[in-house]
């Protein structure tokens, strides 16, 4: 609910034109056009002279018929605050000043300021997707909040300031975003939500009272780097901190065993990491390197690397140094082939070589002893012309594989395979019993059934079946109501017949039954769709 009070004295102060009369007659800058067609021949407060207001509700003083705004040439000072609380489409605010107040309130209205801002306490830019702001100048506030806004700023213009739902800035690193739950007393925010109290907020700040905690402020770096010290388990997350550097302070945790980097703007690493002898663990996902980080190469304590989605093109020899390494990710990098230096890792247990930029012919074809998990996805000419004898988990997806890929009919531990999206791969060879722990298999149905299709009976384990569907089911679809064991299955692809749904909801071992789309699984329920369907009780 908007607030009441409207500054009828300072209205006094102003003068009345369309917005277009007043872009004609000042230099108001530059605006977008929908603002210009939007706001053309609507009424506008005009003031000349600087203003000076105890308060100012920024609503119901300027957005009243039939007047759509103000525009301050000069500078606005508030002793107290100035709050734009209307989120459907508030009025057009222009100040062409600095703006001065102990604290400012932006929601829905379309705001543009084009000098500094200058806040006592508490700068709420924005609140909702409705309207938008722009801030040219300097911005100042003990605490600068904006969520669900469009919000145009410098983050070099950001002079002083705790900042909450801002992203930190890669040109600026010591820019950084704090949680709600670092900062706000609890009443200010939803909790779970991550979202503003406003009708709390707007409360404190026409009070006049702070929303900052009465407690000594941590950033979320630094709280991750408490959190590590005063862990048992030596472990420290600072993913996604925008860090270009290591920060000092992460040097004083020796004893770290399990580091997270991921989604930073790092490119190397300093050889003070020599210092962690115990380091067994490091992710290094989504940061900025363009080679293997040279001082991992003299940390033989590594048991796990993580350097996915960086823009590596080769691993070095030195790899082989790392003789205790289990688990290599190297998902969507630019390697043109299967790493030689991989076959030299006899501890090596894990490996993701999914979706490389260069579309490599990963052929595997020495022996990998260890290997457990190999992920290969989205890799157009890949094939494994060795035995796999310890291999549990293979995932093909997308790999358009022409034929099953029977060197695998060996691994005989094998309790995940992933086939889906091969399209050219139309039988199974009548050795898939081969496989007799296999727990979840997923595979692409086409118009061809496979042949040996029912040598899936031979599995006593198969109790998860992933079905995708690129052309809807098949007339064949049914069949896989003939292979015993299984009782999870997973709909990948429209499937939209009735009688289809009917027919697997007889199944009595069934149970679970999911949609999967590029937005997750929708879990069915089943007894609820038994119960629609009118299935029957002597169903299979």
């Amino acid at each position: 609910m908007i607030h009441p009070h409207t500054n009828t004295t300072l209205l006094n102060e102003s003068i009345s034109m369309s917005f277009k009369a007043a872009i004609d007659r000042y230099d108001l800058g530059h605006f977008p056009d929908y603002i210009l067609e939007k706001y053309a021949n609507e009424l506008v407060y005009v003031f000349e002279n600087e203003v000076y207001t105890s308060s100012l509700e920024m609503d119901v003083t300027f957005m009243t018929e039939p007047y759509y705004g103000a525009i301050f040439l000069k500078n606005l000072h508030a002793e107290e605050y100035i709050i734009q609380e209307e989120t459907d489409y508030g009025p057009l605010i222009i100040v062409q000043g600095d703006i001065e107040a102990k604290n400012l309130f932006v929601s829905g209205g379309d705001c543009y300021f084009r000098g500094n801002v200058n806040v006592a306490q508490t700068l709420v830019a924005g609140v909702y997707n409705h309207g938008e702001l722009t801030i040219n100048g300097q911005i100042e506030a003990d605490l600068i909040l904006s969520f669900d806004h469009s919000f145009t700023y410098s983050a070099a213009h950001i002079k002083r300031g705790i900042v909450v739902g801002l992203q930190p800035s890669f040109e600026h690193p010591e820019f950084q975003s704090y949680d709600f739950r670092d900062v706000l007393e609890k009443k200010y925010y939803l909790p779970g939500e991550e979202i503003l109290n406003t009708d709390q907020v707007l409360k404190a700040m026409r009070k006049g009272q702070t929303l900052l905690k009465n407690t000594t402020l941590l950033t979320p770096l630094e709280r991750q780097i408490l959190k590590a010290r005063q862990s048992n388990a030596a472990k420290a997350n600072l993913g996604g901190m925008s860090l270009k550097d290591i920060p000092q302070a992460l040097f004083e945790l020796a004893d770290l065993t399990a580091l997270d980097l991921s989604c930073n703007y790092l490119e190397s690493l300093p050889a003070k990491f020599l210092q962690f002898k115990q380091l067994s663990k490091i992710n290094l996902f989504d940061c900025e390197f363009e080679a293997f980080p040279e001082v991992l190469l003299q940390m033989p304590s590594l048991q796990e690397i993580n350097l996915g989605k960086n823009s590596l093109s080769r691993l070095p020899d030195g790899l082989v140094n790392l003789s205790n390494l289990k688990k290599m990710g190297l998902y969507r990098c630019n390697l043109s082939e299967f790493p030689e230096q991989l076959y030299h890792l006899d501890k090596l247990e894990e490996i993701d070589l999914s979706y490389q930029e260069e579309q490599p012919a990963l052929i595997i074809n020495q022996p990998l002893h260890a290997l457990k998990t190999l992920h290969l996805n989205a890799n157009f000419g890949t094939s494994i012309q060795v035995a796999l004898p310890n291999l549990q988990e293979l995932s093909m997806r997308n790999c358009s594989v022409k034929e099953f890929p029977t060197s695998i009919l060996s691994s005989k531990k094998l309790k995940k395979l992933d086939l889906s999206l091969t399209r050219g791969m139309l039988d199974f060879p009548a050795t898939i019993e081969n496989l007799q722990q296999l727990r979840e298999f997923r595979f692409t149905m086409n118009d061809h059934k496979p042949a040996n299709f029912d040598q899936l009976n031979k599995l006593p384990k198969l109790h998860k079946l992933w079905v995708q569907l690129p052309f809807g089911p098949p007339h064949w679809f049914l069949d896989i109501l003939q292979i015993e064991h299984w009782t999870e299955l997973y709909v990948e692809g429209k499937l939209d017949n009735p009688a289809i749904w009917r027919e697997i909801l007889k199944r009595k071992k069934l149970t679970k039954l999911a949609k999967v789309s590029q937005f997750g699984e929708e879990v069915l329920n089943i007894e609820q769709g038994r119960k629609e369907l009118k299935a029957y009780p002597d169903a299979k």
